[in-house]
């Protein structure tokens, strides 16, 4: 009889609770040094934005841009973004230097925060014919091609998303000048929707069939 009563109240409960929504948020951040701070002898750079919410979920997000060498950074209208001193010691860069990109989510109250990955990088200036790719590793497929961007223009990225990524140059030394204005990056928050009237009543009908079946079982 205890097994009877208990399965109309839980049908009833997953009835009127039944789905989830999900609200999103899609955050950019600026690649300014007067955004965070270089550490690690310049190949590194942290910065965090502090207070982001989602439908009254709270959290801090750190983003965390780390160089193959030296980071440099522009602030002049037009270039403004990160590049690499690269070998020769100047912004052209080759063969695998990069900058990689992740980040870290903490300070979360309210709620739970999915980092669902980056979704875009916005280029501030790129040289025509230069050879940048965009990769979730080091090891760019053969097949992969350079980035469509031609001077400045945003990239987005695979909607599977990447938690971390590298905006590498190619093996080919052509002159590429390397500049990252911007990176997106998505989160997001699952919800308990709000039970509508109809689900209770809906559920309501069925705990009072079902309880009334259990009974006249009983008594067969």
């Amino acid at each position: 009889m205890k097994h009877v009563a208990l399965f109309p109240v839980a049908l009833s409960f997953l009835l009127a609770t039944q789905g989830l929504s999900r609200a999103d948020l899609v955050e950019s951040f600026p690649l300014l040094l007067s955004a965070g701070s270089l550490q690690d002898n310049g190949t590194r750079f942290v910065s965090t934005k502090s207070g982001l919410a989602i439908d009254g979920v709270t959290f801090d997000a750190t983003l965390t841009v780390q160089g193959s060498s030296a980071i440099t950074g522009f602030s002049d209208p037009g270039t403004s973004g990160f590049g690499i001193r690269g070998l020769d010691q100047t912004f052209l860069i080759s063969n695998g230097e990069h900058l990689r990109f992740s980040l870290i989510v903490d300070n979360v109250s309210g709620g739970d925060i999915d980092f669902l990955g980056f979704s875009s990088i916005s280029y501030s200036n790129v040289q025509s014919g230069a050879e940048i790719f965009v990769s979730p590793t080091l090891a760019v497929p053969n097949s992969a091609t350079p980035v469509a961007v031609d001077g400045e223009g945003e990239v987005n990225l695979p909607s599977t998303g990447f938690t971390d990524f590298y905006s590498v140059a190619g093996p080919v030394f052509n002159g590429n000048r390397h500049l990252a204005g911007a990176v997106s990056a998505r989160f997001s928050t699952a919800l308990a929707a709000v039970p509508e009237p109809s689900g209770f009543l809906f559920g309501g009908l069925v705990s009072v069939l079902c309880g009334v079946l259990g009974r006249r079982r009983v008594r067969a």
